[in-house]
């Protein structure tokens, strides 16, 4: 809202300083520097509280109604500050037990994607497997390419998978 203000004065009134500008690198360095906007959200508790009473005298009906808006209005200031915090220290490392369950599924996952995709489907995953009998649809979906190719990446990165394997099955063409 500032800038927007500040531009139509610029241009329509004083017709100065029309090619100023401070990038947010800029701004956030200066630190101690209020802004406009620091200002005006000092005020909004006082703005919000003005125009309740002003509900509240014109049309006193509408205060409920209004009343949810105004409230958010006067605690942007706090919900302002607590969006600028940063961001939470990272969690503590993984432990040795959680480390084994991802390497175990990702090892039956890639399994399983890599027992189903055989010569006959082109290297590729197929659709649906009935786990009665083995049947297997012989189509494939691109959510399963997308599951197929993150299980062979894993795969690869734990080293279920070589380099070299993990590219043969990935990038090279089946020969008919």
């Amino acid at each position: 809202m500032d800038a927007v203000v500040r531009t139509m004065v610029r241009r329509l009134i004083t017709r100065q300083r029309l090619l100023q500008w401070e990038t947010a690198a800029e701004v956030e360095l200066a630190g101690d520097k209020r802004t406009t906007l620091d200002i005006y959200l000092n005020w909004t508790p006082a703005l919000a509280l003005g125009l309740l009473l002003l509900v509240w005298l014109v049309r006193p009906e509408a205060v409920f109604a209004a009343l949810p808006i105004l409230l958010l209005w006067a605690f942007s200031k706090p919900v302002s500050v607590w969006l600028n915090r940063p961001p939470q220290a990272p969690r503590k490392e993984t432990s040795d037990r959680d480390r084994w369950l991802l390497r175990e599924s990702a090892l039956r996952t890639w399994r399983y994607f890599d027992e189903f995709s055989t010569e006959e489907h082109h290297w590729l995953v197929p659709d649906n497997v009935q786990e009665e009998n083995t049947k297997v649809a012989p189509r494939i979906s691109p959510t399963n390419l997308g599951f197929l190719f993150n299980a062979r990446q894993v795969a690869c990165e734990f080293g279920y998978l070589t380099v070299p394997e993990f590219t043969q099955l990935t990038c090279e063409p089946t020969q008919p």
